[in-house]
């Protein structure tokens, strides 16, 4: 982009755009053709130049279309950002381009609602309330997006726009992976939303929100909430979920259509042709996914979980169970000419030294799941115990 084009887009410089476009009055349309990284109407928009911005569309309209480098439009930026004004003048503009998918599959919709832009929500259920419908390349709606962001006044303004058009059963949408904005809720643990839900469920809906859906794992809202419950508020949660008609899947009578035959016989806890949910299938649900999770909450779940392993592997090699030191007779002893009783070299005179490098063995094989490393302790504790005995016999001459 020239330099000078640049500068005037960011400080709204229309004399400039002007001087520009005297000396070449294509400078504009190059942009449509051209691999540029941006364009000088999304650069405007980024500064919030409102008469820059009406200049431009007024000149070349078709630049709104146009995406930068990392794959967002005017509309998209001004909706990121909450600059209203310019995007109603993008909206009468080019009306059709608050449907157009971006980055992920977004709209502008989709990041007004993540940005809790409510102004740019209400801006665009009211020029284009189909907009709502839009999904991202996971299948969210903006509804999933604003719980997903803990954007409480975006899904607040989100349910009166559905209400207006009516499109509340929107609410019970779910995304590729079943889960709808009930689960997404639960599973963040966010009880102001899910409170805000349940009340316009009851005051504003018509009691349209399923409160017992089931996404492709098969869980419930109850089902996350006590899977991931660690303190009294999520307890709290579950209760309030309960009250309000919630229930785990495996609370649910499931009556099965009737078989066409005896090979087709489907079991008494599945839909006919359905798999089986198995705990497998349940933890999956729950591994991380880039795409989803934060690294951050990841790892800290990755250091508690080896650090409890590590407490008790060490533990283990310190404190042993008391049956283990009943008497035994595996250790080798040799007894020389003379009567005085010998250790096998084979097996180490040092105990506390043994201990301490077989515990650390231990170790390794527990974070390896290695299940046998209670045999490895069972035969530690048994040359230790060796140990104090044939010192005990060199003391004593053994007749």
């Amino acid at each position: 982009m020239d330099q000078r084009m640049l500068n005037a887009a960011c400080s709204g410089d229309v004399n400039m755009l002007h001087q520009l476009l005297h000396e070449n009055p294509f400078i504009l349309s190059d942009y449509l053709f051209m691999n540029s990284h941006e364009n000088p109407l999304t650069i405007a928009t980024k500064a919030n130049q409102l008469v820059f911005v009406r200049e431009v569309l007024r000149l070349r309209p078709e630049l709104a279309v146009e995406h930068n480098q990392d794959g967002f439009r005017p509309l998209d930026v001004a909706a990121a950002y909450g600059h209203v004004e310019i995007a109603a003048e993008i909206l009468a503009a080019r009306p059709e381009i608050c449907r157009l998918a971006g980055r992920d599959g977004r709209t502008a919709i989709h990041y007004a609602a993540t940005n809790g832009r409510v102004e740019i929500i209400d801006q665009l259920m009211a020029a284009c309330s189909d907009s709502a419908k839009d999904v991202t390349s996971f299948g969210e709606t903006a509804l999933h997006l604003a719980v997903k962001s803990f954007k409480f006044e975006s899904l607040k303004s989100m349910l009166h726009g559905l209400e207006k058009v009516g499109m509340v059963e929107m609410v019970n949408w779910a995304d590729k992976e079943g889960n709808t904005v009930f689960h997404y809720a639960a599973s963040r643990k966010q009880l102001e939303i899910v409170e805000l839900l349940l009340d316009w469920n009851n005051n504003t809906a018509g009691n349209r929100l399923d409160l017992n859906a089931v996404n492709k794992k098969g869980l419930t809202a109850v089902d996350i909430v006590d899977i991931l419950a660690e303190s009294s508020n999520d307890f709290h949660l579950r209760e309030i979920l309960r009250r309000a008609g919630g229930y785990a899947s495996s609370e649910f009578n499931i009556v099965p259509e009737r078989p066409k035959s005896d090979t087709e016989r489907p079991t008494n806890n599945h839909l006919p042709g359905e798999k089986p949910k198995n705990w497998r299938d349940i933890i999956k649900h729950f591994e991380f996914q880039w795409q989803r999770d934060s690294p951050g909450e990841a790892r800290s779940a990755l250091l508690v979980v080896t650090t409890l392993i590590a407490t008790v592997t060490f533990e283990a090699g310190i404190n042993p169970p008391s049956y283990l030191f009943e008497p035994s007779n595996e250790a080798i002893i040799t007894v020389s000419s003379n009567g005085t009783a010998l250790l096998n070299p084979n097996i180490s005179s040092n105990g506390t030294e043994l201990m301490q490098r077989s515990s650390a063995e231990m170790a390794k094989g527990a974070s390896r799941g290695d299940v046998r490393h209670d045999f490895c302790l069972r035969m530690v504790v048994r040359k230790h115990k060796t140990n104090r005995n044939i010192k005990g016999c060199s003391a004593h001459r053994c007749t």
